[in-house]
């Protein structure tokens, strides 16, 4: 069946999942449940396998937070050259358990978690046939519902792994057990950013999809259990020519979807695939708050009242979905803003730049100076993500971010001067996502 749907189509606004489902096929078990990934066939009705190794990477599954490190332990079946990852040992069942931080002290300090297991450290080796040496990831990202993620690597790919079964149910992993992706969706470009679609539900394959930006390239839309393209969204300049997009968010409802463009945001109506879109510029004449560069990242407020652009002239702004007007500009960083992200108040607002060590909070509401910022280490003109971690059983956030430096940070952030509550290495490399 044909998933290219025509601009031209009418759709309403209010039937999003309509659009995404396929009613002639059989539905499929959700993702992440079975053991055995899952595998997209190819043309002549045989399963697609990556089993040509050119290059590794490698990510880290860490359900828990506290940890314990120890040296690094070389696995003879890879490359010598290539960054190997330590192995950590687990133990929660202690509340006053010593943790050892990156700088060799001892922290007693503990992390609340219910997860019950001595080692839940997962190696995975992401496979490509046609990547060249030298390939290297630039960010994961969880589902909504946890059942598996999406890594984005420098071969214009965005691999889908499912999450552990063992890990679900809380029970040790082996070592050995490397995880492979059960699909891959291939980008002719650079992959500049993704996301999944937020009401993503593995119980429901009509709502698995995550969406791909690439440079010069539309914005495509892609099923999560298929790998097919389901849609895509063009956005075009003022001589008709398709615009590089290097952001996207949807709102917390799914139904729009906001691309960041360089000088412009770009709005589109996820069931109106094609050219239909709003477009905003961000650097008005007659305004004196502008962002005068490219917007690299966008985030929706909770509520899905207001959004927030970070540019690459170091300034975040705050704009109304009604009708794109900015509310409000402020100068975050000296350098360019990579990441941004609303804490689930919908009031903290938090700001990471390139090249620069700084994680900032800031108050929408009172926007002259930080509430408070923390330290880490970025060395790179690249994104490095962080996060809000809501801890389980507690209504308090965590924020945890990597570094250039290998090294894994969580600060409490209900605290007026937060310090690093535990931290650890996770890699001899940098940890961008």
């Amino acid at each position: 069946m044909d998933t290219t749907v025509s601009d031209k189509t009418n759709h309403s606004k209010d039937s999003i999942i309509e659009t995404m489902e396929k009613s002639t096929e059989p539905q499929p078990e959700p993702i992440g449940i079975e053991e055995t990934p899952l595998q997209s066939p190819s043309n002549d009705g045989k399963i697609n396998s990556d089993v040509t190794m050119q290059s590794y990477n490698e990510i880290t599954i860490i359900p828990s937070l506290t940890t314990l490190n120890v040296p690094l332990v070389e696995d003879p079946a890879l490359q010598p050259e290539l960054n190997l990852i330590s192995n950590t040992e687990i133990a929660l069942d202690d509340p006053d358990t010593q943790i050892n931080n990156s700088n060799g002290q001892v922290d007693n300090q503990h992390v609340p978690c219910q997860i019950k297991a001595e080692n839940l450290m997962c190696k995975m080796l992401a496979k490509s046939i046609d990547s060249p040496n030298g390939n290297y990831l630039k960010g994961c990202k969880w589902s909504p519902d946890g059942l598996c993620f999406l890594v984005n690597s420098n071969d214009c790919c965005v691999k889908l792994f499912n999450t552990p079964s063992l890990c679900i149910k809380q029970e040790r992993l082996k070592d050995e057990d490397n995880l492979k992706p059960c699909l891959k969706a291939v980008e002719p470009e650079i992959v500049y950013d993704f996301c999944w679609w937020p009401q993503m539900n593995s119980g429901d394959p009509a709502t698995c999809c995550f969406a791909t930006a690439a440079k010069d390239q539309p914005v495509h839309l892609w099923d999560a259990f298929t790998g097919e393209l389901r849609a895509s969204y063009i956005a075009l300049n003022s001589v008709v020519e398709i615009q590089a997009v290097h952001s996207l968010a949807f709102c917390p409802d799914g139904q729009q979807l906001l691309c960041g463009c360089k000088r412009e945001l770009v709005l589109f109506y996820t069931d109106r695939p094609g050219s239909d879109f709003e477009k905003w510029s961000t650097c008005r004449k007659n305004s004196s708050k502008k962002q005068n560069n490219i917007i690299s990242s966008v985030e929706f407020g909770p509520d899905g009242t207001v959004f927030a652009c970070g540019c690459y002239d170091g300034t975040v702004g705050l704009y109304s979905p009604m009708n794109g007007n900015m509310l409000e500009q402020f100068q975050a960083h000296k350098h360019g803003v990579t990441e941004i992200r609303f804490a689930t108040d919908g009031i903290k607002l938090y700001s990471g730049a390139r090249n620069e060590d700084l994680l900032k909070c800031w108050d929408i509401r009172y926007l002259t100076q930080p509430v408070f910022e923390v330290t880490r280490k970025v060395t790179t003109n690249q994104r490095v993500y962080f996060d809000l971690v809501q801890q389980q059983g507690h209504n308090e956030e965590l924020l945890v971010s990597g570094g250039t430096d290998g090294v894994v940070r969580f600060w409490d952030v209900t605290k007026s001067f937060p310090a690093p509550c535990h931290t650890f290495t996770a890699h001899n490399d940098c940890v961008n996502g």
